[in-house]
């Protein structure tokens, strides 16, 4: 046995237990009496396994569900924290690399217009990094938002996320914070925890990083290990699918203190249970629609729908309705000059969309209009 966790219950399968094993079975046990004394007691069991057991193969961030633990990974460096039977230690493959690196596909593709693209993007940022100075001491100049406005190439936009949202700074001034949180969260069970639970699986379903249990544990720590940091948010909705990009281009502690940067200082008291930092931009943004596209405003006023659509693109970062792609070019303009380049989005996408929205008669047909998949 690797992993045991607590799976969602339903009329079928009143409290049931999922355990998996070294060679990759999974059984599911329903209608236990006891469910929590069970899933604690084989954690514990778990935790106690010598390392040597496990070998090369031992599965990595194996955490389940608020009931669940993992098993230390095994290394031949025979460190304290692994002697220990710490839950989480610098040898996890999320803790050394992002997932976008863990699954990134090798081949024919390679030499694609993709990756031809990638190289050249790189290749201008290395120039420019000659120029300017990399990392704290870097200038920003004109060419800077240039470059960012073509987009970050995959390979530095954790590092640049870092830098310009000051995360960089943090990270660095807090040495094994984030890794004395996760201990300190593992096993925990909380309101927090369980709304984690439940919106971990619809993080980024369609991105193969989340459709095995490293990338979905790695994003469970991350987010747990928040909620624990600052229980006057603990967790909201859209804040999984903003971690989970942040995943795929920066290893967990990363993650983590770029989590930090966007819920404290860049969009602040915008995840907390009344989300009143976002509805008071809400209240901005109404009037820039207002000030901008009069016509429209008036109309939408009528229908009612302006903050309706507007909420989930401010609290996920368009990243909920954009293209990856152009999300992710948001994304990088946003660490870069921070929420104006939301609102200037926004107003572009209803713009582009004002003469189809002027002839909606109903707010149904804007929110189609609207929530449809937006592209730039």
């Amino acid at each position: 046995v690797t992993v045991v966790e607590k799976a969602d219950s339903s009329s079928v399968l009143p409290c049931p237990v999922s355990i998996s094993t070294k060679n990759k079975m999974n059984f599911l046990f329903a209608n236990l009496k006891d469910r929590d004394f069970l899933v604690q007691r084989i954690s514990d069991f778990l935790q106690r396994t010598p390392d040597s057991l496990w070998g090369d193969t031992n599965p990595l961030s194996l955490i389940g569900s608020s009931g669940s633990h993992n098993v230390p990974l095994s290394s031949s460096t025979g460190s304290d924290s692994v002697q220990k039977g710490r839950h989480y230690h610098p040898g996890l493959p999320t803790a050394r690399q992002s997932l976008l690196q863990l699954y990134h596909r090798d081949g024919p593709e390679d030499l694609g217009p993709k990756a031809m693209k990638e190289r050249m993007k790189e290749e201008a940022w290395n120039i420019h990094f000659s120029e300017f100075g990399r990392g704290v001491c870097m200038y920003r100049t004109s060419r800077t938002r240039e470059l960012i406005l073509n987009g970050i190439p995959e390979s530095l936009k954790g590092e640049l996320w870092l830098l310009f949202s000051g995360a960089q700074n943090e990270m660095a001034s807090h040495p094994g914070y984030y890794g004395d949180l996760v201990e300190q969260t593992m096993g925990l069970c909380s309101l927090a925890t369980e709304e984690i639970e439940r919106d971990l699986h619809r993080s980024m379903p369609e991105h193969r990083a989340f459709q095995n249990e490293m990338g979905i544990a790695a994003l469970r720590r991350v987010l747990t290990a928040y909620a624990h940091r600052n229980p006057n948010i603990g967790y909201c909705q859209a804040m999984n699918i903003v971690t989970s990009v942040l995943l795929l281009y920066g290893t967990e502690e990363e993650a983590f203190w770029l989590l930090v940067a966007l819920c404290e200082r860049m969009l602040p008291d915008y995840y907390n249970t009344r989300v009143v930092g976002a509805l008071v931009d809400q209240g901005v943004f109404e009037d820039l629609t207002r000030a901008f596209l009069p016509q429209l405003y008036e109309h939408m006023q009528e229908l009612g729908v302006i903050t309706t659509i507007s909420l989930s693109w401010f609290l996920t970062l368009f990243l909920s309705v954009m293209p990856f792609d152009s999300a992710v070019l948001l994304v990088d303009c946003f660490f870069y000059e921070g929420i104006k380049v939301i609102f200037q989005v926004a107003l572009a996408v209803l713009h582009d969309n004002m003469d189809a929205l002027l002839a909606c008669s109903d707010e149904g047909e804007a929110m189609t209009i609207l929530g449809s998949l937006i592209r730039i």
